[in-house]
């Protein structure tokens, strides 16, 4: 194998490149706005009502314990391979950081 080898196929698929790009941005985008809509305004009306702060900080500590590749494939299992199943799992997974965070 030439060293060349690996510029040449990322030069003769630029277009495949292109396509996993954009899409590896939209399921990242999309997870990040669905953890934001959740996570916010219930760290804000946790905040607000100063209730339930220890479950609250609780439970995302268990949910940043997550393994993602154990929440994609039982995500498999109830909601097939693709999009949504990644999405949820990056949901989960963003979403008890955000929530501290609030």
């Amino acid at each position: 194998m030439r060293s060349s080898d690996p510029f040449t196929f990322f030069f003769d698929n630029l277009s495949l490149f292109a396509n996993k790009t954009v899409a590896h941005l939209e399921l990242s985008f999309a997870a990040i706005a669905v953890a934001i809509l959740i996570a916010i305004p219930l760290g804000a009306w946790l905040g607000h009502v100063h209730r339930g702060s220890f479950l609250a900080i609780s439970v995302s500590n268990i949910g940043r314990a997550l393994p993602s590749l154990a929440v994609i494939s039982i995500g498999i299992g109830i909601l097939g391979i693709g999009f949504l199943n990644t999405m949820v799992a990056l949901v989960i997974l963003a979403g008890p950081v955000i929530l501290t965070n609030t």
